[in-house]
């Protein structure tokens, strides 16, 4: 599937992988759709959503901070590094289908602040574990 994605005044055109044509059938209300990115293309994600108590919403904010501030500095060598990179891939996905309905203003802004610090993070390394360098 071929879409445009508006960014501003510009936008551009990337291909979509939907993974079938069953991805279209009719979104529930409890259902989400996702469009991560990767380096080569995007790919549209379908899921529920997984509704979360206040307190379970900030262990999951302090989960993805421990991940990017706890886990990634531990990491010696490539090898640990690409495994890192798989874990918070995962993490961050499973973010994206979080609610919380109880949750504060303060809270929610905590959580996205903290999903998105890690995806920035994991943005930077390739996936065998090597750092990207910007010439």
């Amino acid at each position: 599937m071929l879409a445009e994605m508006h960014f501003g005044d510009g936008y551009s055109a990337h291909a979509l992988d939907t993974g079938g044509a069953e991805f279209f059938s009719e979104l529930g209300s409890e259902e989400r759709v996702v469009v991560p990115g990767t380096r080569e293309a995007f790919r549209l994600l379908r899921g529920p959503v997984y509704w979360l108590s206040v307190a379970k919403l900030r262990q999951f904010t302090e989960r993805l901070d421990r991940m990017r501030v706890v886990h990634f500095p531990a990491c010696y060598d490539n090898g640990e590094r690409a495994r890192w990179y798989v874990s918070a891939s995962n993490l961050i996905e499973e973010a994206a289908f979080i609610g919380c309905k109880r949750a504060r203003y303060s809270d929610e802004l905590d959580f996205s602040h903290a999903r998105n610090a890690l995806e920035k993070l994991v943005k930077t390394l390739k996936t065998d574990g090597s750092v990207l360098t910007v010439v």
